[in-house]
């Protein structure tokens, strides 16, 4: 599993022409943290009929690096951000899963774990105060293509870290009316709040990628 990970990563890195920090330090890394955490939670959270969609395999290893292959050099140009992008396409493949709060709690602090003792990053002064920081509302990392849509455009799409969420908000919104003028027979009337932008950027990422699929599960009786 390393050797074909570490392989699949440095390629990419490479051919790319990543940041050579990048390039140097962050496939080994990067590779045995992913394959550390996915051995915790393969042990620690198992399937029950409540949590049937707590199954996770190889390919979900497969699907983080996927996901870390959607950036560019212009976007992720420092090795903090692309601890940044790991953290975010682990949490997509593993923490979207998840449905009790001591399940998150539990996968926080793996994450929190393997910012401090095998990145050696801090973000914050105290390692206490780093799952707020991470996924905190508000503070929590998110990757999106959707930001770059006015200047890039849907044709190619930078998948970058979102720092402004009220730019995020205003390119949803401009979007949404844009939609609702070419479709007057079938206008939406959305509010973007904090997780329903979380949710489209979740299933943008998705279909920015072949042979993607997702599972959505809602409350039962509310049609969502």
């Amino acid at each position: 599993m390393t050797h074909i990970f570490m392989s699949q990563i440095t390629y990419f890195l490479h051919k790319k022409r990543f940041n050579e920090n990048i390039v140097q330090t962050m496939p080994e890394i990067t590779v045995s943290a992913t394959i550390d955490l996915y051995t915790q939670i393969t042990q620690n959270l198992l399937p029950t009929p409540s949590k049937f969609q707590y199954i996770f395999n190889l390919r979900d290893i497969s699907k983080i690096f996927q996901g870390i292959m959607l950036s560019k050099p212009q976007t992720v140009f420092e090795p903090d951000t692309f601890i940044k992008l790991w953290v975010h396409e682990c949490s997509r493949i593993f923490a979207d899963r998840l449905m009790a709060r001591a399940d998150h709690d539990y996968y926080e602090s793996l994450i929190v774990e393997a910012i401090s003792q095998r990145f050696k990053t801090r973000w914050t002064d105290r390692k206490e105060d780093l799952p707020d920081f991470v996924f905190g509302p508000g503070t929590e990392i998110i990757f999106s293509p959707i930001p770059t849509l006015e200047k890039c455009g849907p044709a190619d799409p930078e998948y970058r870290l979102v720092i402004d969420r009220k730019h995020l908000h205003r390119v949803l919104k401009n979007r949404l009316e844009d939609y609702n003028y070419k479709n007057p027979s079938y206008k939406m009337d959305l509010v973007f709040f904090e997780e329903a932008m979380k949710y489209v950027n979740k299933i943008t990422r998705v279909l920015m990628q072949p042979r993607s699929n997702a599972m959505l599960i809602g409350l039962a009786g509310f049609g969502k």
